[in-house]
């Protein structure tokens, strides 16, 4: 470092000529008597972007100022005095020239930036937001109103909120296989881990389609990590195999097996004509040892040993049917209805992902 050495180092500066001319017509023109441009400013209210009106009227001449304020830019630190003029004039920037602008601004609102991460998750970037980061930029001199972007903002909310929207966290997939490896059903179904990473390149293309003035559905650079898989086998075709349930309409009657081994009979009331219990191979999703059910036209608390095997049909107790049970007449809302006591052995006995197939049909009257 040279103590003797010097350099001159020029200001570098650039002048808001909107703000400066606004400016000097306020400090010398009465209020009521200055023309004011029209302008558009966003409205949180009504979530557009909406015009106010400008009016003709009197405005200082900004050129003599502009000048100046140049020349104390390069030349620093020289008193400068001069005279500004001003003149009537017609509204500097017309009601016709911000409503276009104000309908293009309003456009960037309303065409959806959607953002995914590849693997179905999507973020629509809302139109608040989107309203923060368009710079509003009348130019009273030539009369117009043009939009820029804050592209700063916008990825700083990019990289403050992406994540937080499209990460996902990895899922194992749990399924029930037979002995020959075949998916017999999935009981949770497995989701690939998703980790956004840098956000830059995202906030481009965000940049990219506001410029455009287009709706846009972009994808997210991210971090893929592949879901894993358990797989539990069972084995419904050999002697004391897997425990599995047979429910035959047509006799009334559930069978529970163990692998190709019968090892006990219940006789049941399964859903009637007009709700019929569903044909079919479903298999045990969800337990529980009393639950108040609902459905169309009924209430029911407490019901004992329930265990549902396809959406809302399962078996559980039924005290208040007993009748319809022992004579084998369909009376339920396509539940299998059973003793108390044997509902409970089918709750025992079945484990969730258990299969339960239904054959048969349906009957009309008691079958016993």
């Amino acid at each position: 470092i040279n103590p003797f050495a010097k350099q001159d180092v020029r200001l570098s500066a650039t002048t808001d000529n909107y703000k400066l001319s606004t400016y000097l017509t306020e400090q010398l023109v009465e209020e009521q008597d200055r023309a004011v441009a029209s302008n558009i400013s966003y409205d949180a209210n009504s979530k557009k972007f909406i015009v106010t009106e400008g009016n003709e009227g009197k405005e200082a001449d900004p050129s003599d100022v502009i000048a100046a304020v140049k020349k104390a830019v390069s030349q620093p630190g020289e008193a400068q005095k001069l005279s500004v003029m001003y003149s009537d004039v017609a509204m500097p920037i017309t009601v016709e020239t911000a409503t276009s602008a104000a309908n293009d601004a309003n456009k960037r609102l309303t065409s959806s930036l959607v953002i995914g991460n590849s693997k179905g998750k999507t973020f629509t970037l809302p139109a608040d937001e989107i309203a923060k980061w368009i710079q509003v930029k009348p130019d009273i001199q030539k009369g117009t109103i043009t939009l820029a972007y804050d592209q700063d903002a916008i990825k700083t909310y990019l990289s403050q909120n992406l994540a937080k929207k499209l990460d996902q966290d990895m899922v194992v997939e749990k399924n029930i296989t037979n002995t020959d490896g075949t998916v017999l059903t999935v009981m949770q179904k497995g989701v690939d881990g998703v980790a956004v990473q840098s956000t830059d390149e995202t906030a481009a293309q965000v940049l990219d389609a506001l410029n455009a003035g287009r709706g846009a559905e972009l994808t997210a650079t991210v971090k893929v990590t592949d879901h894993k898989t358990e797989s539990r086998k069972v084995d419904y075709t050999s002697p004391n195999g897997d425990p599995h349930m047979v429910i035959n309409l047509s006799e009334q009657k559930v069978y529970a097996y163990k692998g190709s081994t019968l090892v006990k009979t219940f006789i049941v009331s399964t859903g009637k004509p007009s709700t019929p219990t569903d044909n079919g191979t479903f298999f045990v999703h969800t337990k529980y040892q009393s639950q108040t059910m609902r459905g169309e036209g009924y209430v029911t608390p407490n019901v004992p040993w329930v265990t549902y095997y396809n959406q809302g049909e399962g078996f559980h107790g039924a005290p208040w049917n007993t009748a319809g049970i022992a004579s084998g007449t369909p009376k339920s809302h396509g539940c299998t209805n059973m003793h108390v006591e044997d509902a409970k052995w089918v709750y025992d006995f079945l484990p969730i992902g258990a299969m339960v197939q239904i054959v048969g049909t349906t009957p009309t009257s008691a079958v016993r």
